[in-house]
């Protein structure tokens, strides 16, 4: 999923003010008109639209708003993701490491604990940020 903060190089709670402002500065500096070469006229180009996306979700406040809310479960996703892989990294050395299995056991259960409560807290931090999207402290 683009991030469309990071397109127009502002932070997420960013004023429409200062999105604007950086939308006017970023197609300044990406102007196809400005490049010098060829190939850097097409990348401008395609920078361009880019910004243009960018910049037409998150200068309106209902479609950011529901932008937010997908970004921040699309991020709560990849946090799962990335611990989901992290404790089975640790589990295969863990069970490479261990050779008796009655630990091997005890590590299967301690993976299974650790990776629910991975979980758990991945869908709590969305549901948090998504509360907080819709305007509840």
């Amino acid at each position: 999923m683009k991030n469309y903060y990071e397109i127009l190089e502002v932070n997420k709670k960013a004023s429409t003010e200062v999105i604007e402002k950086a939308y006017k500065t970023l197609v300044k500096k990406y102007h196809p008109d400005l490049q010098n070469t060829p190939q850097g006229k097409l990348n401008s180009e395609a920078k361009i639209k880019e910004i243009n996306e960018a910049y037409e979700i998150l200068r309106n406040n209902e479609k950011r708003a529901e932008y937010d809310t997908t970004l921040a479960d699309a991020e709560a996703l990849e946090k799962e993701r990335i611990i989901q892989e992290q404790l089975e990294r640790e589990l295969r050395n863990q069970n490479v490491n261990n050779s008796n299995s009655n630990n091997n056991n005890n590590v299967d259960k301690q993976f299974q604990q650790d990776y629910e409560d991975a979980i758990n807290k991945a869908y709590h931090d969305a549901y948090i940020q998504d509360m907080k999207n819709r305007g509840y402290k």
